[in-house]
């Protein structure tokens, strides 16, 4: 007979192999839906969300023998339509496989789905925001403050259209953190006085207003193969630059597949929007380096 210790290594067969926890990838949460004009589109008038605009119009000198019926002006108006599209995804599961596997881990399967489509929705929201008509940036060279300032005066100051409610900033990460070490350039060459830089030292800055507008970032901004990316500015909210219209509600269903071995379940979810811009002149874009930070 063996002669010895008996250790978990000796007994290494009767070991359960249990799982005490499940997590989803941890992502960015989505930031672009609270920021624009969101509206639904009603049943029954067809594919298009439609809103109509009117020009505008001019006023001159009369004299008191002016007859302003020989010269009226004609009111023009236009059409801007958006038509939302549809978007989807679906996971298929046996049976076998529900029952096997831990049930920490079947219960992340939902949340994996939701977080799809809520990523989805919010790329496509950037996407829109950053075909701005204006780019503001420069390939290669580093995110300033002086961009969004100079885009928060030409939104308000355009003679297009002149906007005057509420401004958003979203920016990637790293197109922050450029305007973090503007902040604290002065460490090194002289002494932080107390305030705005020295919080920033020792505490890092949270954002929340820049030049008067709000500050977001958004981690679902993409990089390209050059370490660049495409933040951007624009008139928030109701009546603001960006409007995003819902189609069909989203849904999420289960279906039975009986003729799948021993059964399975596959798992639809779908949502219908359309985006675009209102005014183009109420949206800027910085195309900036975001080369990973090292200091």
């Amino acid at each position: 007979m063996p002669a010895g210790i008996t250790t978990t290594g000796v007994l290494s067969d009767s070991l359960d192999d249990v799982r005490s926890s499940a997590r989803t990838i941890r992502e960015y949460g989505p930031i672009m839906a609270r920021l624009v004009d969101t509206t639904r589109l009603a049943d029954g008038i067809g594919l298009d969300w439609k809103e109509v605009f009117l020009n505008k119009l001019s006023a001159t000198n009369i004299d008191e023998l002016t007859d302003l019926e020989q010269s009226p002006q004609e009111i023009v108006d236009g059409v801007f339509s958006i038509r939302p599209t549809s978007v989807g995804m679906s996971v298929f599961v046996t049976d076998r496989t529900k029952k096997r596997i831990s049930a920490l881990v079947a219960a992340k399967m939902g949340v994996l789905i939701e977080n799809a489509m809520s990523r989805k929705k919010d790329i496509d929201l950037i996407a829109i925001a950053q075909s701005a008509t204006t780019n503001l940036g420069s390939a290669g060279q580093p995110m300033t403050s002086g961009f969004v300032a100079a885009a928060m005066s030409r939104i308000g100051g355009n003679s297009t259209e002149p906007w005057d409610g509420p401004v958003c900033t979203v920016l990637h990460p790293f197109q922050k953190k450029d305007i973090q070490d503007e902040i604290t350039a002065g460490i090194g060459t002289y002494t932080i006085p107390v305030g705005l830089s020295s919080d920033v030292f020792l505490k890092g800055w949270s954002g929340g207003s820049l030049y008067d507008t709000e500050l977001w970032t958004d981690g679902n901004i993409s990089t390209d193969s050059s370490d660049d990316a495409i933040g951007f500015s624009f008139a928030k909210g109701s009546g603001g630059a960006i409007v995003h219209v819902e189609g069909i509600a989203s849904r999420m269903i289960t279906e039975r597949k009986e003729n799948i071995g021993t059964g399975a379940e596959i798992m639809y979810a779908t949502d219908e929007y359309g985006n675009g811009i209102r005014q183009s002149a109420w949206s800027f874009a910085y195309t900036t380096d975001v080369t990973a930070p090292t200091s």
